[in-house]
């Protein structure tokens, strides 16, 4: 939001909540379609386009949040950067800012964005057998979840433009699955219920969003490479 000032970038944030909120509520009304219940957002794609459609909605949707985590390891560990010596403060500094990076908020929120890739992981890749504290079961736990967080980690550290990437990951991602695919498939269910004014709303998101996502991904790479070239990998910023 720094780009947009506070005004801007306040103004920016309430009207990206109540696009969410509208969005939300579209999804809602299509909870349920002819009888059945879609609990995910991939099952609703799947049901309404078809099985590449629900791959792509799942891909989408795990790369999304697997940035998001790195994005929390990030702000984790510039939490957990020393102070300066002549600072008379630092050591009541650094453990303040060791409470904020391991407080009630911030390892909730790494485990909350995580906890869907753990469940397809166990899910995946379980045994199935035997009880959530066997041996084997927490072993494979441990292994799994561990290393997919080391992973998280190793691309915090290596890229220290990652911002970027998550602003190209927004553009490829929110930006049509939250706006985008949320009013297409409206249209796909209740189109024949829709007034003319309606579908017309709902086909100017469509394609404003989409273009939106177009532009913010154009401006997203550029930024990558102008970063790419000034910074190198496992800098320290």
């Amino acid at each position: 939001m720094v780009p947009l000032g506070w005004i801007g970038g306040t103004c920016g944030l309430i009207l990206a909540a109540a696009i969410s909120m509208y969005a939300n509520a579209l999804l809602g009304r299509l909870h349920e379609i002819g009888g059945k219940r879609h609990i995910r957002y991939r099952d609703l794609a799947g049901h309404i386009y078809g099985r590449k459609m629900y791959a792509l909605t799942w891909a989408l949707q795990y790369i999304n949040l697997f940035m998001i985590n790195t994005g929390f390891i990030i702000l984790a560990g510039q939490a957990l950067k020393s102070h300066l010596y002549r600072d008379i403060f630092t050591t009541i500094g650094a453990v303040a800012n060791l409470v904020f990076a391991y407080n009630t908020g911030m390892l909730p929120e790494i485990q909350i964005f995580a906890s869907p890739m753990y469940e397809y992981l166990d899910t995946r890749f379980g045994s199935g057998h035997g009880g959530p504290f066997a041996i084997h079961n927490v072993v494979f736990r441990v292994g799994v979840r561990g290393g997919y967080l080391a992973v998280n980690t190793l691309v915090a550290a290596m890229l220290p433009f990652l911002g970027d990437f998550m602003s190209l990951t927004g553009a490829l991602s929110t930006f049509p699955l939250t706006f985008v695919l949320a009013n297409h498939m409206y249209l796909m269910v209740k189109g024949p219920k829709l007034s003319a004014f309606q579908k017309g709303w709902h086909w100017l998101n469509v394609v404003g969003f989409s273009l939106l996502s177009v532009t913010a991904a154009a401006a997203a790479l550029r930024l990558i490479i102008l970063d790419s070239s000034t910074y190198h990998l496992f800098a320290d910023m």
